[in-house]
Parts: structure tokens; C-alpha cells; sequence
């Protein structure tokens, strides 16, 4: 079988995953468990302006014009209407590449990204040689775990722990930044070295808008 064809990366590429523009669960101060108890507030903005104004300034203060990025997934709503999705997309500098997450309409997929992906994309770091692959959910081994690669993924909102071989970019987990991949490895170094098959996985509970939405 013939080896997946890895993107090559370099120093100005950035990463981001999980803006969830125009969300209201994203900033929901009701959001609660299965059996009835709060959960924590996701994001502390008063109104979804707000949120999305706030991820749109912190975008482009970061990417340019003509830099590229590469979205992990969950990028808007999935019940946005696709002319809100628009004026949102077109505001957002450089040449935009989307990894599907599972709130990614077909609608989102025509605003007009450079790149479309699904499924793991392996990505390799053109200075080094370093292999990075990029999912939105995360995996629990990966393509050239046994030799090196590294993992980058979203969809978790800093609820899963990440460690030095698998890094939730999501920006609940980062700051709101869209990182290079120096800051991705920065960040990896600092944490421990977990084997994440043997990590047990934190009983996460989906919200009422989850459960019933789309891509469940």
C-alpha cells in the first residue's frame, strides 16, 4: 500500500481548531451534565458578538493576508445562517485550509477555503522533518506513533490532557491563538510524556444542543 503523501509545513503556518463562531453554547450560562448539574461557563463573553469579534481580532492579529492556516474543525454553528458564515469567513485573513469537524455543514465547506480535508492529514515540518498529524477528534495512537510523529487535534475544549506526542489546539486550550508549529512543539515540551493508550478518558457529557445536532 502506498504511504499517505505528507504537506509540507513551514515557520509561518499556523494552526487553529474550534472557533464555534456564532455558537450560543459557547458562551451558555446553563449549560448542565445529564443529570441536571451546571457545568462551568465554555467561554466568558456577554454576547455572541462579542465571542466572534473577539476570535476574528485574535485571528488576524496573528495571520496575514497571505499566510496560511490550517482549521481543525468546528468552525461555525451548524444552525448559522450560511450568509452569516460568509460575512464571518471573508473578514478572516490568509489562505485558509479546513480538517472537517463534526459541526462542518456542507454549507461551511462552500465559503471558500483554499483546502478541504477529511480524516487525518499528515502534515511534515519542512526545517526538520518532524511528522505532525492533524485530526479534529483525537486519536489514541496515530500514523508513525512507533517512530516519532506527533499529534495535534481539537474537538475536546481542554477537557481531554494533552501531553508531549498529542496537543489539543483548540482555542479553549490555547489562548484563542492560532500557533506555529515552534509554538506547537513549545507547548508539547512542557508536558508530560503520557501513553495514551493506557489514558483513561474523562466521562465528558454532550450538551442538549450536541446531542441533538449535527454530526453526532
Amino acid at each position: 500500500m502506498a504511504r499517505r503523501k505528507s504537506i509540507s509545513i513551514n515557520r509561518a503556518d499556523r494552526f487553529i481548531a474550534d472557533t464555534h463562531f456564532g455558537h450560543p453554547l459557547m458562551i451558555s450560562l446553563d449549560r448542565k451534565d445529564d443529570d441536571g448539574n451546571p457545568l462551568p461557563r465554555l467561554r466568558a463573553f456577554d454576547s455572541m458578538r462579542e465571542h466572534d469579534e473577539h476570535i476574528v481580532e485574535m485571528w488576524n492579529s496573528f495571520i496575514g493576508k497571505s499566510d496560511t492556516v490550517y482549521h481543525l474543525g468546528d468552525a461555525f454553528f451548524w444552525k448559522l445562517p450560511v450568509e452569516d458564515m460568509q460575512r464571518i469567513f471573508k473578514r478572516l485573513n490568509g489562505r485558509k485550509h479546513l480538517l472537517i469537524g463534526n459541526h462542518d455543514t456542507p454549507e461551511v465547506e462552500t465559503l471558500g477555503w483554499e483546502g478541504i480535508h477529511r480524516g487525518p492529514v499528515h502534515f511534515k515540518d519542512a526545517a526538520t522533518g518532524q511528522k505532525v498529524i492533524a485530526a479534529h477528534h483525537p486519536l489514541r495512537e496515530w500514523d508513525g506513533w512507533h517512530t516519532g510523529a506527533v499529534h495535534i487535534h481539537g474537538h475536546t475544549h481542554n477537557n481531554l490532557p494533552s501531553s508531549r506526542r498529542s496537543l489539543d489546539i483548540g482555542i479553549d486550550s490555547v489562548g484563542y491563538m492560532p500557533l506555529t508549529i515552534d509554538e506547537i512543539f513549545t507547548h508539547m515540551s512542557a508536558l508530560p510524556d503520557l501513553d495514551f493508550r493506557g489514558v483513561e478518558i474523562p466521562d465528558i457529557n454532550p450538551s442538549k444542543d450536541a446531542a441533538s445536532g449535527y454530526g453526532r
